[in-house]
């Protein structure tokens, strides 16, 4: 029993009178669900994480945990999976939790509030068979397990702008109710025990330099309890690329931890951590070890292959020539129809100058008359009459001849149906990526930035005034907006982003998609110089 008592006064001494009931880890910066139930999902990609932790490895009996979580997005929100072991000796804590959190996106996608409530069950237990009982008739060691019931609660509000601006503040509540609990003893009201709430607070933002490729993220995480102990976390990490990175943290009033990771295939990550203890408890422990691994499914490459890239570029170049032909075959059979329609005009001309002269060519006689006329047949003889007959007859055939036109109008009428069709049938079996390929000499940009090789359009107009309002509702909004005309195409293209490649460009559109139902249907523009 001795040693037991001993850990448990380490654990106080480490923590500086922070009344810990909730486990402890230090690789903040990977997995931020298990402290805040609001981050359920908040990353997109369902993520599997393993994580355990040693500490003060040269004595027997040192805390140890040893966790899992997983979160993943569902539609407006996430949901996750905590389940913990903590053993402190003789005492053992099994826990679990379910938590559901819902995503509040604003208007412009650039702010994103999350709301997450988790609802969990802990098991307490006291192993007897370790313990070295002298006195059995002790009131504290009648009893040796006990469960609690409880919920918390979370808030994370992240702001999003450009490589410098990545902003993240969390708050959350654990143990907000937690039902009471008589641990050791089912008779003693004094070894009643009550779970303390514990309050957590997160405040970090990403900083991207080097076209993104350096990553420079401070972090101060804050613990506090109902009787005001607290605990403050201040921490750095630099990586590159979400590929590699390190971090460092100070743990107030007990020591730092210098910790690192790094990715395999970008599903993998693989963390590890280690304390060193630079208070009064320094010169007993050899310090405190955690290893973390985590598995992101579903992860689409960040950067993906040349040879992806290259089979994406032809691809691309095939479906641009053929949607190219299509265009001009229909635009063709258009203008033979404009051509149709004006032989037809004219025609229609002639037929109504023809019926004209013919009417101004009748003679107004009475029946009396037209019964002489007919006998002695000179009506039928007559220059006028011979005359009025041509000019029927070539009417007739000039009618035969429109409406040959008609029917020729009709079948390339069907013609431009059928090339209408296969350009939709383009259009939907173009890649996922909606890609487009445009020539440089035919765009000219209205309002904003100069172009460079790849721009993201959210929105096609073909009243120039409409582009405009989208504009200007996207500035408002925050967004790096632009116009530009395609002078083939006659239509007006307003964009937000010019991704420096292709590649980041398909990542971007990627997620704009997925985080934004406003664009759902965006794609990019490439210039045609990028692709040959």
């Amino acid at each position: 029993m001795k040693k037991a008592v001993v850990i448990c006064l380490l654990a106080c001494v480490a923590a500086s009178g922070f009344a810990q009931q909730i486990p402890l880890y230090s690789l903040n910066f990977d997995n931020r669900f298990v402290n805040n139930p609001a981050r359920a999902g908040f990353n997109g990609n369902p993520e599997l994480y393993l994580m355990y932790r040693k500490q003060w490895t040269e004595f027997n009996g040192a805390p140890e945990t040893r966790a899992a979580s997983f979160d993943m997005n569902v539609k407006k929100g996430g949901f996750g999976l905590y389940l913990f072991n903590d053993i402190t000796d003789v005492f053992r804590t099994w826990g679990g939790s379910f938590s559901y959190a819902y995503h509040l996106r604003f208007k412009n996608d650039m702010h994103r509030l999350s709301i997450g409530l988790s609802a969990g069950i802990q098991d307490y237990s006291f192993d007897r068979e370790k313990a070295f009982v002298q006195n059995t008739d002790d009131p504290l060691l009648q009893g040796d397990h006990g469960v609690s019931f409880d919920g918390s609660a979370g808030l994370n509000y992240a702001v999003t702008k450009g490589p410098l601006l990545n902003l993240s503040l969390g708050l959350s509540a654990i143990h907000i109710y937690a039902t009471d609990l008589k641990f050791l003893n089912d008779a003693a009201p004094s070894t009643l025990f009550i779970p303390d709430r514990h309050y957590l607070a997160t405040l970090s933002n990403r900083f991207k330099f080097v076209d993104e490729k350096i990553i420079l993220e401070p972090l101060v995480m804050a613990r506090f309890t109902e009787a005001m102990n607290y605990q403050i976390e201040p921490g750095l990490l630099v990586g590159y690329k979400d590929w590699v990175w390190v971090s460092g943290l100070y743990r107030y009033d007990y020591g730092v931890t210098i910790a690192g990771g790094f990715k395999v295939h970008n599903t993998v990550k693989i963390g590890y951590a280690y304390d060193l203890a630079l208070n009064e408890i320094k010169d007993h422990t050899n310090g405190t070890h955690e290893l973390m691994l985590g598995i992101i499914f579903g992860k689409k490459d960040d950067q993906a292959t040349k040879a992806e890239v290259e089979e994406l570029r032809q691809k691309l170049m095939e479906q641009d020539t053929l949607m190219n032909e299509i265009q001009e075959e229909q635009d063709s059979l258009m203008n033979t129809i404009d051509s149709l329609n004006q032989q037809m005009d004219k025609m229609q001309y002639e037929i109504d100058s023809l019926e004209g002269a013919i009417e101004s060519m009748e003679i107004s006689i009475d029946d009396s008359t037209l019964a002489k006329l007919l006998k002695s047949s000179d009506l039928l003889n007559s220059g006028d009459m011979s005359g009025m007959t041509g000019m029927n007859k070539e009417v007739e055939k000039m009618r035969e001849e429109l409406e040959q036109l008609k029917k020729e109008k009709e079948d390339i009428e069907a013609s431009v149906k059928s090339t209408k069709t296969k350009v939709k049938d383009m259009e939907s079996e173009m890649t996922e990526e909606r890609t487009r390929i445009v020539n440089a000499e035919d765009l000219v940009v209205k309002k904003g930035p100069p172009l460079g090789d790849y721009f993201m359009v959210v929105g096609s107009f073909r009243v120039e005034q409409n582009s405009d309002n989208y504009y200007e509702d996207l500035k408002k909004r925050g967004y790096d907006a632009g116009v530009v005309f395609d002078k083939k195409r006659l239509w007006y293209y307003v964009f937000i982003a010019q991704p420096k490649d292709l590649k980041k460009g398909l990542q971007d559109v990627y997620k704009l998609r997925e985080e934004n139902a406003e664009f759902y249907d965006a794609w990019i523009h490439i210039m045609s110089k990028t692709m040959r």
